[in-house]
């Protein structure tokens, strides 16, 4: 289909025109988006061509230039381990960038040229050359997209599925979900997309939202994950979140997060990690350069737990755990927690955050004669259940947690006359949003803040 485009500081259009026997289609829209199409039927196969070169010719009136079909490359997967893993250390590198464009386009890889493209538009993106960078930047990525990314092309602009951020030509972040509303792919299947497409080969950041169980209240990550573990050549991800639906997609009850085992030795680059959900698994869990984990259920099972406690991460900067209630899966106690208390594994560790929990009296009682409290310079005890039994326990050990930058207590079960103690005591602590335990066959009942 011959192709026409209009491009100044006003219009980035372009119009395509296909005779076929007596009828002709035409496709226009803004460079860069599929477009609209129509259609047009005439008496006879002379009749629809001599239409077609009579609106050809207005259109070029206009100022529409005739543009050569961008070629898509014969050579499928062209790639330079040596230039890539330049690139997976440093993406922002941008003379690696243009030294591994040039190669691909030696290769005729039109990558290569989106890449070039991108860099020019990006220095000086005001200027005619930057301007007329970016047009073509359009073009090459508007021939090739379906190619690059398959099923996750149709997605690009079209509901919450997908969202990308780009830098110099290549995904940098991605966000990938399910949209009921729009009756997108399952999840997985736009994760394996993302994870085979050229332009997202140095991919830093990626966050899995809900998948299509968020229909019927159960929604399972395990095909998402089998997807990461199962890529050719994963992404230097810097960071991973799986489960960032809750809310108000899903109830936190409704996530299942599955094995996360691998994901720790194929990602070997990864400092942030945050799961959201049950049914998480962890098993050995060990790497060098992680600095954050994030475990949040309203249900965590024991083997996760002692999986975390025995960790060795000595990168690890920042550690939060949501335990959750029995009612949802809940079923450690602070025994599991010992080693973790230790500090042995995690040498680097300034924020704790043991959160969420139906023992978190027990939590601050074994907390005031822990070696690692020695190391933190924050602490995180809120969302749980501690009394004033707990709150007492840091006011009567207060020079174990003297040195402590910051102690969050909100949403917790501490008596107002207790929480002005701890106010007064303390020269940074949270003690907002206090509960009242509720009677329960006579006797008061704590519970967690999320666990449904």
């Amino acid at each position: 289909m011959p192709r026409y485009e209009l491009t100044d500081d006003k219009s980035s259009k372009f119009w395509e025109i296909e005779v076929d026997g007596n009828c002709y289609e035409v496709c226009y829209g803004r460079i860069g988006s599929k477009g609209q199409r129509s259609t047009k039927e005439f008496d006879t196969a002379a009749q629809a061509q001599a239409a077609a070169e009579k609106i050809t010719a207005s259109k070029l009136a206009k100022g529409y230039h005739a543009v050569a079909e961008e070629r898509h490359s014969t050579t499928v997967g062209v790639r330079n381990p040596e230039l890539e893993q330049v690139l997976r250390q440093n993406p922002s590198d941008v003379d690696s960038l243009l030294v591994y464009a040039d190669y691909l386009q030696e290769h005729n890889d039109p990558f290569g040229r989106l890449l070039a493209f991108a860099i020019a538009a990006g220095q000086d993106p005001g200027s005619p050359q930057g301007k007329a960078a970016r047009r073509e930047y359009d073009r090459v990525f508007a021939a090739n997209k379906q190619q690059w990314l398959g099923i996750a092309a149709d997605w690009l602009d079209r509901g919450d599925a997908l969202a990308l951020t780009w830098q110099h030509g290549c995904v940098t972040q991605a966000r990938v979900g399910y949209d009921y509303d729009e009756e997108s792919p399952a999840t997985a299947v736009l994760v394996k997309a993302l994870l085979h497409s050229p332009v997202c080969r140095f991919l830093q950041s990626l966050t899995i939202a809900a998948t299509e169980g968020v229909q019927d209240g159960y929604v399972y990550f395990g095909d998402c994950i089998d997807e990461l573990l199962g890529a050719e050549t994963p992404p230097p991800l810097r960071s991973l979140t799986i489960g960032d639906c809750y809310p108000p997609e899903a109830d936190l009850s409704w996530l299942s997060i599955g094995d996360c085992s691998g994901i720790f030795s194929v990602f070997p680059q990864l400092e942030y990690f945050r799961t959201r959900g049950s049914g998480v698994r962890f098993d050995r869990l060990r790497h060098a350069n992680l600095k954050a984990l994030t475990v949040e259920s309203g249900g965590l099972e024991s083997d996760a737990v002692v999986s975390i406690a025995n960790a060795r991460l000595p990168a690890l900067e920042s550690l939060e755990v949501w335990f959750g209630s029995a009612e949802y899966g809940a079923d450690s106690d602070i025994s599991m927690l010992e080693p973790l208390l230790r500090g042995k594994g995690f040498p680097a560790l300034k924020h704790l955050g043991l959160m969420n929990s139906e023992f978190e009296d027990e939590i601050v009682q074994a907390l005031a004669g822990a070696p690692i409290l020695k190391q933190l310079k924050t602490l995180d005890l809120s969302m749980g259940t501690m009394s004033d039994t707990g709150a007492t326990v840091l006011l009567e050990h207060a020079g174990a947690f003297q040195h402590l930058e910051h102690i969050d207590l909100e949403q917790n079960f501490i008596g107002e006359q207790t929480a002005r103690k701890l106010r007064k005591l303390f020269k940074s602590i949270s003690v907002k949003h206090q509960s009242e335990p509720y009677d329960w066959d006579d006797e008061p009942h704590y519970y967690v803040s999320a666990s449904e």
